[in-house]
């Protein structure tokens, strides 16, 4: 029997006349999340009691932030989200590097359910004993679980190391037939930096990835998969991993119109002993590489990754610390179409540029989501910039296509573009 569970997210929307945009995402236990817009007009706020309207900004028709949060909610910043239905219905799941939650000790993990924090304990703790940077929700074959990733050892007293399943009443490690978690042997220090669900064939199975070496005791070197029981390695012919002295820091899937593939990226020259540099493709049996006119990938860290329809189809887009993909100029954030890397260019520059930060390793692109904001599908970027294509942009910045029109209505064809810094009316 389906079950559908409302989880609504309030967004600014762009519409004229509009109070603000509720919109709702149903979870269908056996489909993919539906989403659905519903906008309240500027007249029906007449309609609300006076103690509404006064809790409603008067500027943008009352659209803005929403109340509700406070500074003491989070006590240090947050990393990670994941919706996730633990038997009660789908709740907000927050993983950071904070320690409480409204006062409430959490330890680096908490559940939002709309009007509290608690915290996800287990037989001798709560929370973790350290940084989480990845939440994702993966059926291992029993069930919905949460998976978190990060810097951390341990999850509710249980030893961990690095990636743990929440279940909703209880964690539990990863652990193969020689050890659990994930290891380094170069480092103390280890973490799992993303995860990602991808069927290589074989049914889907969890892959994580960061800096470690070892995976349920068997060498993986920095990226591994979880089938719900068991680790394994990504072997290719020429290899295993990525370099030992790399690091894993994104993981996406990506159709590139040979079938869907497992494409990573972060900071490493090899992967199964080929020459990639910071990003490659998996395809459930080899490595391959992403190369360009002039040289395979890009000469600095990719730190993000995520897939976009621009209106020509589904692209790989690639944020991080480079200046060039392939060869191609590109500033931080390039588009892979499957055979060839370009650069997001206009009106008046290619990608980012950070003025104050120009010769500084820390300019980057470190965030990409593909979202419809009411004004057609984009791509938003976050990271260390003050300017998009020649835009001033602040940290974040929209990446949109048009079509434009000859004056005898025949079209022109899509024109890709930065806009104007987010919020700011050109």
């Amino acid at each position: 029997m389906r079950k559908v569970y409302p989880f609504v997210f309030i967004f600014v929307v762009a519409v004229s006349g509009a109070v603000c945009a509720e919109i709702p995402i149903e979870f269908d236990a056996v489909s993919e999340p539906r989403l659905s817009v519903r906008v309240r007009s500027a007249e029906s706020l007449e309609a609300k009691p006076a103690s509404l309207k006064n809790r409603i900004a008067e500027d943008d028709f009352g659209c803005g932030w929403q109340p509700g949060f406070h500074v003491q909610d989070l006590d240090r910043s947050s990393s990670a989200f994941a919706v996730f239905d633990d038997g009660n219905g789908p709740s907000l799941y927050v993983g950071g590097s904070f320690i409480h939650a409204s006062g409430l000790t959490v330890n680096y993990i908490a559940k939002w359910d709309g009007t509290s924090w608690s915290a996800l304990s287990g037989p001798s703790g709560t929370g973790l004993n350290g940084t989480v940077k990845t939440l994702i929700v993966y059926d291992d074959g029993g069930g919905e679980g949460l998976f978190a990733g990060g810097y951390f050892t341990q999850a509710g007293g249980v030893t961990v190391n690095g990636i743990a399943k929440w279940d909703g009443s209880s964690w539990s490690a990863l652990s193969g037939p020689a050890g659990v978690g994930v290891e380094s042997i170069t480092f103390d220090q280890l973490y799992v930096a993303a995860l990602a669900v991808y069927d290589d064939g074989a049914g889907q199975a969890l892959y994580a990835g960061g800096f470690f070496h070892i995976a349920g005791g068997i060498t993986v070197n920095h990226i591994a998969k979880w089938d719900g029981s068991a680790w394994s390695a990504l072997i290719g012919s020429s290899g295993t991993g990525v370099e030992s002295s790399g690091s894993v820091k994104a993981l996406v899937v990506y159709d590139d119109a040979t079938g869907p593939a497992l494409f990573v990226g972060g900071w490493f020259e090899f992967a199964g002993e080929i020459l990639t540099r910071r990003i490659a493709k998996w395809n459930g049996s080899e490595w391959t590489a992403l190369n360009g006119p002039s040289g395979a990938g890009m000469e600095h860290a990719v730190y993000s990754l995520a897939v976009h329809d621009d209106g020509a189809g589904e692209r790989l887009y690639a944020g991080g610390r480079f200046v060039s993909a392939g060869g191609i100029e590109a500033n931080f954030i390039a588009k892979w179409d499957g055979n060839v890397w370009s650069g997001l260019t206009g009106p008046a520059d290619n990608g980012m540029i950070h003025t104050a930060l120009e010769s500084s390793i820390y300019q980057s692109v470190s965030a990409l989501a593909s979202f419809n904001d009411g004004s057609g599908p984009a791509l938003f970027a976050g990271g260390d910039f003050t300017s998009a294509g020649g835009w001033p942009s602040s940290n974040i910045a929209k990446w949109a296509c048009e079509n434009l029109l000859f004056i005898d209505g025949f079209e022109s064809g899509d024109t890709s573009r930065w806009e104007e810094s987010i919020g700011e009316v050109p």
